[in-house]
């Protein structure tokens, strides 16, 4: 299994080419603006996230892992 880290535009494209079976992310407790999205466009390419791990740490921070479920 390999791992790569990058932002949305990388992942974007990966998806889309459906090559990311797990998706990881590391969620701060920080509002800043409005935000960004994660997936721009993104939602014809894969049917759904499936919840597989979440870790909490102390400072807030969580780290859920999702299976990436193509359509």
């Amino acid at each position: 299994m390999g791992r790569i880290s990058g932002g949305s535009v990388l992942a974007g494209s990966l998806l889309k080419a459906k090559l990311i079976d797990e998706l990881v992310l590391k969620v701060n407790p920080v509002m800043i603006g409005e935000g960004t999205l994660l997936f721009s466009g993104l939602k014809p390419y894969f049917k759904m996230m499936d919840l597989s791990n979440i870790k909490y740490y102390n400072n807030g921070v969580i780290k859920p892992s999702y299976r990436i479920l193509y359509s």
